[in-house]
């Protein structure tokens, strides 16, 4: 639910057209620039960067402790460099004195911040997909036997056919 409302916020609404001036009170600036739908995204990804994200930078402690990196620690590098990189920028913009360029750095930095609850969210839809296909392909296997016919069709040369039971075919 958190990623898609950082989703919503800064990838949806600002694509069908929805302004920044128009977001109302998700524009006002809460301090030197920072604005409340900044406040809001941080909020909302940093639930999702250390509570869905924990499997990930677990995964991937493990993986660099064994010395064989994998796609866990892709994920989570790439999630932990844009959500402390967009953290870093925000508390800079708030203890800047110039609030004209740290309000333009805070915008800018919400893209990044986004980029770690969309990346996880589509790595776990990934993995979730993967799951399901794996699941129909056991399901399907553990049925292709009951889907065996009992009776087969044997056609001689002389153009008649008889039908015998499977158990009675010998292979040579």
């Amino acid at each position: 639910p958190f990623a898609f409302a950082v989703l919503l916020f800064v990838i949806v609404l600002p694509s069908c057209g929805v302004g920044y001036d128009e977001m109302g009170v998700l524009a006002m600036p809460v301090h030197h620039g920072v604005d409340v739908l900044t406040i809001c995204v941080l909020l909302l990804s940093t639930p999702v960067q250390f509570v869905v994200g924990r499997r990930f930078h677990r995964a991937a402690f493990k993986a660099i402790k064994r010395k064989s990196p994998n796609m866990d620690v892709l994920v989570s590098v790439s999630t932990s460099t844009a959500y402390f990189y967009s953290l870093a920028i925000i508390i800079f913009c708030m203890a800047s004195m110039v609030s004209g360029e740290s309000h333009m750095l805070s915008r800018a930095t919400m893209h990044f911040l986004t980029m770690g609850p969309v990346l996880i969210t589509i790595v776990l839809l990934g993995k979730f997909l993967e799951a399901r296909a794996k699941l129909a392909a056991i399901q399907a296997m553990t049925d292709l036997p009951a889907s065996m016919p009992s009776v087969a069709t044997l056609c001689s040369e002389s153009g008649g056919d008889q039908q015998i039971a499977v158990g009675l075919i010998e292979l040579d």
